[in-house]
């Protein structure tokens, strides 16, 4: 990258007044835990640029007797195994574990939220450069040829004066971009509640009250035979669960064959049109239907439809609908691990309108979940336009452009 005039690249050993790499307790022993100490990990770091705050503590006996190291308030903490170039400036003295590097820079030369910035700008570029099939690790000896843009550092005055200028920029249009993912997300929110309103306002109580109820053992059964998922015929069929299938929306999402994600058990085979039920916490609200042959997990319902009178793709949204979840979770008990089991499944009061209505239904929340999975769509694309946005603006800052 080019400097503009004045500029001059400084590594790192320049810049510090000390690097040290934090370190972890014997963690058998319990009196150096939970004490008023912030003790950061690689998972603390990064979300935010001031760290307030670390998921675990530690004592003043692990400082004093179990070797936990100090950083003293504004260091600059670097992650420098696994997700590495990550940074946060500590708001008070903490400790830190061994997969983390501590760095106290001269502030007579350069700003450390300066430096932040600079972190967020080349960390994408420290992890490609890790090295292949290994954790990616920076280790202090090569934290120290890390080299920072320099504003004017033959002048101290005039160099900070350019530096917080720059963050002053930076953190303004971040703010910017942070207040847009604000209002993605709350978009998503409505996206998703766009849905759940269409299919509230389908099976309402008082809809339903007209139509033929009937338990839906009548209407549609488990023909699925269970299978090992290892032999030819079945290893390269598509394996779907749980995980696969989008809550409340129906939606499929993408798949592996068998043979790809390992799977060695017994599973369902199931057939085309059939309506697959996920039986694990209905209150997640996870069915699809299917149009192809494959293997389903045995926390599965592979349903097929016994009577002309049901169309699947009817039963599917059915399954995710106000009425059917409020009796599922009302029956699977289990606090950890509510289930729906198939006795409770089969003798649901199925409410069953005429074939004509169940089309007009089925168009209705299609057209509905078409227009939701478009938002976003749309949503995702904005997501990543503003992560090469966030790019764009720290490249522009240190290039002296913003």
């Amino acid at each position: 990258m080019k400097l503009p005039e004045g500029w001059e690249w400084k590594a790192i050993d320049e810049l510090i007044v000390s690097i040290r790499t934090g370190t972890t307790p014997p963690s058998k022993i319990e009196r150096y835990y939970g004490g008023d100490i912030p003790w950061f990990r690689p998972g603390d770091i990064g979300e935010d640029k001031i760290l307030t705050s670390s998921d675990r503590t530690v004592t003043q006996e692990a400082v004093q007797e179990g070797k936990a190291r100090l950083f003293e308030t504004g260091t600059l903490l670097i992650t420098c195994i696994g997700n590495i170039g990550r940074a946060g400036i500590l708001d008070q003295t903490s400790s830190a574990n061994q997969q983390i590097t501590g760095i106290f820079l001269k502030k007579e030369v350069i700003d450390t939220d300066f430096a932040y910035w600079w972190f967020a700008a080349i960390q994408p570029q420290l992890q490609e450069s890790a090295p292949a099939a290994t954790i990616p690790i920076l280790n202090q000896a090569n934290l120290k040829l890390v080299r920072v843009p320099i504003p004017y550092p033959n002048d101290s005055t005039r160099s900070l004066a350019e530096q917080r200028r720059i963050v002053a920029r930076i953190e303004e249009l971040f703010a910017r971009i942070e207040e847009a993912r604000r209002l993605r997300a709350a978009a998503n929110e409505d996206a998703d509640r766009l849905l759940d309103a269409a299919m509230t306002g389908v099976f309402s109580e008082q809809i339903l009250s007209h139509w033929e109820t009937m338990p839906l053992k009548r209407l549609a059964k488990i023909e699925a035979k269970l299978v090992d998922p290892t032999l030819p015929e079945y290893r390269d069929l598509p394996h779907i669960n749980g995980n696969v299938i989008e809550s409340g929306t129906c939606r499929l999402l993408p798949y592996n064959t068998a043979a790809e994600d390992g799977m060695t058990s017994n599973k369902y085979l199931f057939a085309p049109d059939d309506v697959l039920y996920s039986k694990i916490r209905p209150y997640l609200r996870k069915a699809t239907r299917v149009d192809f042959k494959g293997v389903c997990s045995a926390d599965m319902y592979p349903l097929t439809v016994i009577d002309e009178r049901l169309n699947p793709h009817f039963l599917m949204w059915s399954l995710v609908a106000p009425p059917f979840t409020n009796y599922a979770a009302d029956r699977s008990g289990r606090a950890r691990m509510p289930k729906l089991n198939r006795r409770q499944l089969f003798s649901y009061p199925f409410p069953l309108p005429s074939l004509d209505e169940q089309r007009r239904i089925i168009e209705h929340l299609d057209a509905v979940q078409a227009q939701v999975t478009e938002l976003k769509h749309l949503q995702a694309e904005s997501a990543a336009e503003l992560e090469r946005l966030e790019q764009a603006i720290l490249a522009r800052a240190f290039r002296g452009e913003l």
